[in-house]
């Protein structure tokens, strides 16, 4: 009997670990529809915001979220009321919008090829000169992000490469790789990158050590580029894609032994890009290690 019990808390266990969290929630944002909008774990629309070709996005600790638009990015209450605003210079994009301590905002400038972080004057106290092959200002970097480090993941999408560069443009590493749009720094030092080829992992030592291909997301789903990346604290993988469309799922779960525990199709909605596991308050959930 004791043995019993034992296997049946184990097996529990085990169940629990696979199963997502029922209360949590999901910002995401999307360019078809255009917005920015937090759904339920069902997929259930609980509020959006109407945004200029929406990508990185992010719900801040006091609810308000950063949104990047095409031209900067926008900061907006639950109300949708606009609270800052920054609009990058004229022949410029912006695909970024990461929050950074001390109320700074990350963001890009497409074409010139630079990072900023802007406070919230819209001043850059910082500017990082970046690198790349294609001179245009669409596709030329996507979902950048500071590290713990205090430098700087860059995925350079039109040059298939991630890069990462220290706070004066230089580059420290750099990663060759079908169409990267995320990339993301774990606390350990290993590296999370989105692209063409799926959801990879390198070591601090930029050793690929784990990989779940867009070919091996079963039918009749269908991956052709991973955007977004979430690592949770059980070590599963949250991720999106673009090419989501009809019942195929936008959203997926992945364990480290690549079985999906979650798939979420998103009613009327493809290209999702960005995605953050909020709990059910709408806040940033305990649950991320690092997106």
């Amino acid at each position: 009997m004791v043995v019993m019990n034992k296997l049946l808390t184990s097996l529990l266990a085990a169940a629990l670990a696979l199963a997502p969290a029922g209360a949590r929630c999901f910002l995401v944002t999307s360019h078809s529809p255009d917005r920015v909008a937090i759904v339920d774990n069902d997929g259930k629309l609980l509020w959006q915001c109407p945004m200029n070709h929406a990508q990185d996005a992010a719900v801040l600790p006091d609810g308000s979220i950063v949104c990047a638009v095409l031209n900067g990015v926008r900061k907006v209450n639950r109300d949708q009321q606009t609270l800052w605003t920054y609009t990058v210079p004229e022949g410029c994009q912006n695909p970024v919008a990461q929050p950074l301590d001390g109320g700074l905002v990350l963001v890009g400038n497409e074409g010139p090829c630079r990072l900023l972080e802007v406070d919230a004057e819209g001043k850059a106290q910082r500017t990082v000169q970046m690198t790349s092959g294609f001179k245009g200002n669409h596709g030329q970097f996507r979902f950048c992000r500071k590290t713990p480090e205090g430098t700087y993941l860059a995925p350079m999408f039109a040059d298939n490469t991630v890069r990462e560069f220290a706070a004066d443009g230089t580059q420290l590493w750099k990663l060759d790789i079908g169409g990267p749009v995320s990339a993301v720094r774990l606390p350990g030092g290993n590296t999370v990158v989105g692209s063409f080829e799926g959801v990879t992992e390198y070591d601090k030592e930029h050793r690929l050590i784990w990989k779940y291909a867009c070919a091996e997301v079963p039918a009749p789903d269908k991956v052709s580029t991973v955007t977004a990346v979430v690592r949770l604290r059980n070590g599963n993988t949250i991720f999106a894609h673009y090419t989501g469309d009809g019942d195929k799922a936008d959203l997926f779960e992945v364990t480290a032994e690549k079985q999906i525990v979650w798939r979420l199709a998103l009613p009327d909605t493809t290209s999702v890009a960005m995605v953050q596991v909020l709990d059910d308050h709408w806040l940033p959930s305990a649950d991320v290690l690092a997106r």
